[in-house]
């Protein structure tokens, strides 16, 4: 092989490789709230923090590079486990000051379904918060019900690491809190509902988990398959 043919090769190949995997930027929008899980926020104290900049989210299914600080949060869910069917999957991206007063990011990865009349019948989110604070090693509350009354459930993790479930037992719900977008205003916002909830620590980053599938408040099937495919994502 001549050393032009091999020059055209090689720029076909680097072009190939940088398009394989495209860079996005961070576009900050306007934006209000914070999440956090309320049985909780006593202990990891997320609902204080100060939100320096919201980005506009983007689809997980795009084959796109992250900010480093960004990626390394990434969990891989296999969308085909979840019980629902997904109809979009987006990937929220937050920036704030950590207890050290430096910048870190939550990074929320949100599957969802929609019904008929385009409202949410099921949804799967996770966040992702870097914080050099375990909140677990603070954590004293008394395992079996929640705040409100719905069961409340621990389960250590190879033998030491708090995993916390909470169910919808009862008529009553704490708020779980995700981002949202909006796309006529252009703004990110968070929003409160009903859901079961899951909330551990490991590898310096607290991940809190809400879902709700088919409108039902509690599906025993679809808990333990949930529950099981965390556990799997995060440990």
């Amino acid at each position: 092989m001549n050393k032009k043919l091999l020059r055209i090769f090689l720029i076909i190949g680097m072009t190939l490789l940088l398009t394989s995997c495209s860079d996005i930027p961070l576009k900050a929008v306007k934006g209000s709230g914070v999440t956090s899980a309320e049985q909780f926020k006593s202990y990891d104290q997320l609902h204080e923090r100060k939100i320096i900049a919201y980005y506009k989210p983007f689809s997980l299914k795009e084959n796109i590079k992250l900010p480093e600080e960004v990626e390394k949060l990434r969990v891989d869910l296999p969308t085909k486990e979840l019980p629902f069917t997904v109809d979009d999957e987006l990937g929220y991206i937050v920036s704030f000051k950590d207890e050290n007063g430096n910048r870190s990011y939550e990074f929320q990865q949100s599957y969802v379904q929609y019904d008929d009349y385009g409202e949410i019948s099921s949804f799967y989110t996770i966040s992702i918060i870097p914080s050099s604070d375990n909140p677990l090693e603070k954590i004293d509350i008394e395992a079996g019900k929640d705040l409100v009354g719905n069961e409340l459930k621990e389960q250590l993790i190879a033998g030491s690491t708090p995993f916390f479930e909470q169910k919808l037992t009862t008529d009553s719900a704490l708020n779980y809190t995700f981002f949202e977008y909006d796309e006529e205003t252009k703004n990110v916002h968070t929003v409160k509902t009903q859901a079961n909830e899951f909330y551990t620590y490991n590898n310096g980053n607290i991940y809190h988990i809400g879902y709700f599938v088919d409108h039902e408040r509690f599906n025993k099937r679809a808990h333990k398959q949930l529950k099981k495919l965390t556990k799997a994502m995060i440990f």
